[in-house]
């Protein structure tokens, strides 16, 4: 995820920190049909067989910077974002590669847009 806007969290078009299997990181990593679901409380799980999902948390480990990411939020009360998407296929085999969006030519850039951008509040994407 990076930083939408000039004034943020981040600087603009840096990526943010966040927490991944417990450890801060800028980059997320997830593996198409691994997300670790229960068959038992997820009852659409074959929805999501071609989809790569992370869990994460929006916030950054370490306690200096979850500071001014908190100082700043709690001054601004919110920041856009966006997504950089870096998809590799299995066996280098790019025809398998498909984006359903494309932004400014480049198709690995997500919700860049303005008025397409999501946000951060409260820790809490929107």
């Amino acid at each position: 995820m990076k930083q939408a806007k000039a004034d943020g969290i981040e600087e603009l078009n840096k990526a943010i920190s966040v927490q991944q299997n417990d450890k801060q990181v800028k980059c997320i990593v997830a593996t198409v049909g691994e997300f670790g679901c229960d068959s038992e409380t997820i009852e659409n799980k074959d929805d999501f067989k071609n989809w790569a999902i992370a869990k994460l948390t929006l916030e950054p480990k370490d306690a200096n910077k979850k500071e001014e990411y908190l100082e700043y939020l709690t001054e601004c009360k919110e920041t856009k974002l966006y997504l950089v998407i870096d998809a590799e296929s299995k066996d280098k085999n790019w025809k398998e590669v498909l984006y359903d969006e494309v932004f400014d030519a480049t198709p690995n850039v997500w919700l860049k847009e303005e008025g397409k951008q999501f946000g951060l509040r409260n820790n809490t994407i929107y």
